[in-house]
């Protein structure tokens, strides 16, 4: 579905370092992954389109991946199997559970995404998942370094660039245009590339994702507005009949 994007002809596709090893033995309940996540991977899951190198098995080059299934490298699947002591086998063969464990543990984890207001992390991580976790990173601290001057340029988002982006996107219209922000670089780097299939359709639904999330959740201003109205009506309604 997906491949690694170089940006240049020279790129060679190196695995991201990882901060802690992985976990031995365990498989992830499905039920311990929030609503958000589950979300994110349906977006960028479906729908398939094999014609357009999406979805199905591909070998893409050295530069772009290899053999990938569901957006996950042979190498990633790996590295994932031998943390569950199993057997080395295809990418083809990966189930729709591996892929979320790995999804969840690569980039969604990785990134902090449970943490951040949704809209951020929707797009944070589809770039992370298109790009790299780093370059990810890297743009969202770029872009809360705008309004909070001291945030630093790590490329892991820790405990600080979480209350920093929390503390930028404080309400609903806040939060929908640093989304925006993250999504419209993505694109402009998608849009640079040659050969890139179905990335433009998905942009496109997550732009129209992140709006949809919007609409559907008006700014926090508005509730608390309303409140104080109400308990204005209420109090003149009381003072009128006393």
């Amino acid at each position: 579905m997906w491949y690694r994007i170089s940006q240049n002809k020279n790129y060679k596709f190196v695995m991201p370092p990882e901060k802690a090893p992985w976990t031995k033995n365990v498989i992830l309940d499905p039920k311990q992954y929030g609503s958000n996540f589950n979300s994110w991977v349906d977006l960028n899951l479906h729908p398939e389109n094999p014609a357009a190198g999406e979805g199905g098995f591909k070998q893409w080059s050295a530069g772009r991946g290899g053999a990938t299934q569901k957006g996950i490298t042979q190498e990633e699947y790996d590295l994932f199997r031998k943390s569950q002591n199993q057997p080395k086998q295809s990418v083809q063969k990966i189930s729709g559970d591996e892929v979320r464990q790995i999804l969840h543990r690569n980039y969604w984890a990785k990134l902090s995404a449970e943490k951040l207001p949704p809209m951020v992390a929707n797009v944070l991580t589809t770039m992370g998942l298109l790009r790299n976790t780093t370059i990810a990173a890297k743009a969202l601290q770029e872009a809360i370094k705008k309004f909070v001057p001291t945030q630093q340029i790590t490329g892991n988002v820790y405990e600080q660039t979480v209350k920093n982006v929390r503390q930028v996107a404080k309400d609903k219209k806040a939060e929908h245009d640093l989304a925006i922000t993250l999504l419209n670089e993505l694109k402009a780097h998608l849009d640079a590339q040659k050969n890139m299939g179905g990335y433009k359709a998905r942009m496109e639904a997550l732009k129209q994702k992140i709006d949809q999330m919007y609409s559907q959740n008006p700014p926090k201003q508005t509730s608390q507005l309303q409140r104080e109205i109400t308990t204005e009506l209420q109090d003149l309604f009381s003072t009128q009949n006393a």
